[in-house]
């Protein structure tokens, strides 16, 4: 399914399992129909209701549906496009155990009575780093949990941020009198329920699929997960282990889209150098400083033993064997206790076992020993970035880039990490250096055009692409030039964004975001015959979207081919009766056609269906 963020809004209004109230609706009844009513009136069934906070996609709702059938789920978010794709699921599968919620997560009262609620689960939310009052864990949030739990409800935490972890554990639960059932620092690496580990969101399938740890509070960019229970208990004195100064941020699958079009521009990537390569081009100047270390060794017994370790660890590193490392770090460190290249050897170890946390510790020692080793400051930062630690990672790519100003790779990582902190300013103006030592460098250059989009910088977008489509035609390129032209909004951009897209097709790009973004420009220029076309191509794709059907329909109407309309105003019909739009022009349609009692009786349905 393309991101078409309208055809997802409409189709969302024929799913029986998706409650959507509006403001207004909210002022005037007071509180939900189905408020105390759930068990009885929406599922028929008297069994536990489970709700998903902030549930995005919907997988944890639907994962634990699947799993649980013998409990109702409930999956609340503000987010319509993303609630889409549940409600869909759930439907396709016929699943009577899952609802989903179009709604703020304060105003959970509104929806639910006094210990109505079993249990809650809280997945991968928003940190709220600068507004701790709005984190769904702080103790503003869980009052109002409190209100529609039961005795004994429980209510689980799982993130990828430290900070939020830290926050609910030490700041809001520990002083209070609710009871910590359960808290970790390694998920993935613990026998905890499968059902936290198992079940996934979109987002941490994909940062697992990136090689991205996925795990608890350990590091800071691992994930943190932490189980309460309502009621009160004995306060608990442990403290977290980790550092507070800092929280990962991911930058991730990005829209670029106005309010109007259902556009995606290709997401940026994360630019990724390679850290083994790296670490090949700085071991030569690391053995040089071994062996000069040596030559000052303070008699020919210790040069001795130096040197045996310089050829040692040389010899593990050559054959990437980073475990033999840490498993001589004892018997190094006693036959050289003063070689502070131990703790440099050390962070390389840990750094290719994954183990960040601690390359940077043992980089860190060393750097306070020895200060003008540059390697040493680029594999640390290289460890902050893995961290998703953005702040800490700059500042040691900029000492490293003193001495290697010219380093793309460096370059790269430090601008990647610019990104992480959404500093886009800096981000171009890194890319830009890069450019300015490799023009033909592709990954910046496009990776400069999708930051210019993310600033609507579009006339900067369309000069980046049209460079990169004189290097090589692909059609992602074209696709996102295409987007850009059509961002500026004239009538011969829209042209030049119909061509691009066009340009893609020719070049193997088949997808549906491809065709609603031509559709839509044809629609603009009025062109409806080619505008119809491109929803046949769509409707090839997926021949069950009603919201395909009608706007084909449109198209074909307004080309005045008013029986190819009928027929797809009949089909939108058939696949939701409840289309009072695709009613409105199916009567249209049959008053052209000379049928006036067929649209007297579409006109009557349209008043039947809004209540008019």
């Amino acid at each position: 399914m393309g991101k078409n963020k309208l055809a997802r809004f409409a189709e969302n209004a024929t799913f029986d399992n998706l409650i959507q109230i509006s403001f207004e609706q909210m002022k005037q009844s007071g509180q939900c129909s189905l408020k105390g009513k759930w068990r009885e009136e929406f599922f028929a069934n008297d069994n536990p209701i489970v709700l998903e906070l902030g549930c995005g996609k919907g997988e944890y709702t639907v994962g634990l549906a699947r799993k649980y059938p013998q409990k109702n789920f409930i999956g609340i978010d503000i987010k319509g496009a993303r609630l889409w794709r549940g409600c869909k699921t759930s439907n396709e599968e016929q699943m009577k155990n899952v609802a989903f919620i179009r709604s703020h997560v304060q105003m959970i009262n509104y929806y639910f009575d006094e210990n109505e609620v079993d249990e809650i689960w809280i997945t991968f939310p928003d940190p709220q780093l600068k507004k701790p009052n709005k984190r769904l864990t702080s103790e503003r949030f869980l009052s109002l949990y409190s209100k529609v739990l039961k005795p004994q409800g429980i209510v689980h935490l799982k993130t990828d941020s430290a900070e939020l972890y830290d926050f609910t554990l030490n700041e809001v639960l520990i002083p209070s009198s609710r009871k910590v059932l359960y808290h970790t620092a390694d998920l993935y690496g613990s026998d905890f329920s499968e059902d936290v580990r198992d079940i996934q969101t979109f987002y941490e399938s994909m940062y697992l699929k990136e090689g991205k740890p996925i795990t608890y509070i350990g590091n800071k960019n691992k994930c943190c997960s932490v189980s309460f229970r309502k009621g009160g208990c004995k306060r608990h004195g442990n403290k977290s282990p980790f550092r507070q100064n800092k929280t990962p941020i991911y930058f991730d699958k990005t829209p670029f889209c106005t309010n109007e079009t259902p556009f995606y521009f290709d997401d940026c990537k994360i630019l990724k150098t390679n850290k083994i390569e790296d670490m090949k081009k700085t071991i030569s100047a690391l053995c040089i400083a071994l062996f000069s270390w040596g030559a000052f060794a303070q008699n020919n017994s210790e040069a001795e033993n130096t040197n045996k370790w310089i050829d040692t660890y040389s010899t593990l590193n050559q054959a990437k064997d980073w475990n033999g490392m840490l498993a001589k770090m004892s018997e190094c460190r006693a036959e050289v206790p003063n070689w502070e290249f131990a703790d440099y050897y050390e962070g390389i170890a840990n750094y290719n076992l994954k183990n960040y946390q601690k390359a940077v510790e043992a980089l860190s020692a060393f750097l306070q020993k020895n200060a003008s080793t540059p390697a040493a400051y680029l594999f640390r930062a290289n460890a902050y970035l893995e961290m998703n630690e953005a702040d800490f990672a700059i500042k040691d790519y900029d000492e490293y880039l003193k001495t290697a100003p010219k380093d793309v790779p460096a370059m790269l990582s430090k601008a990647q990490a610019r990104m992480i902190n959404k500093d886009y300013a800096n981000y171009i103006a890194d890319l830009t250096a890069v450019l300015a030592i490799e023009p033909s460098n592709m990954d910046a250059l496009t990776n400069r055009a999708s930051a210019y989009a993310i600033q609507k910088d579009w006339n900067a977008v369309i000069a980046d692409l049209t460079t990169a489509i004189a290097m090589k035609e692909d059609a992602n390129f074209f696709y996102d030039r295409g987007f850009a032209q059509y961002s500026l909004k004239t009538p011969e951009s829209i042209a030049a964004a119909i061509a691009d897209f066009t340009k893609a097709e020719q070049l193997g790009m088949t997808t549906e975001k491809l065709y609603t973004s031509r559709a839509q420009c044809n629609k603009m220029l009025k062109k409806f015959a080619e505008e119809a076309e491109d929803y046949t191509k769509l409707l090839a794709i997926d021949a069950a979207n009603v919201n395909y059907y009608y706007n084909r329909g449109v198209a074909l109407f307004k080309s005045n081919k008013f029986k190819e309309a009928l027929a797809d105003f009949d089909k939108a019909i058939e696949l939701n009766p409840k289309y009072v739009n695709a009613y409105k022009y199916r009567a249209n349609t049959k008053g052209k056609l000379g049928d006036k009692a067929g649209q007297a009786a579409d006109a009557a349905k349209v008043k039947e269906l809004t209540g008019a």
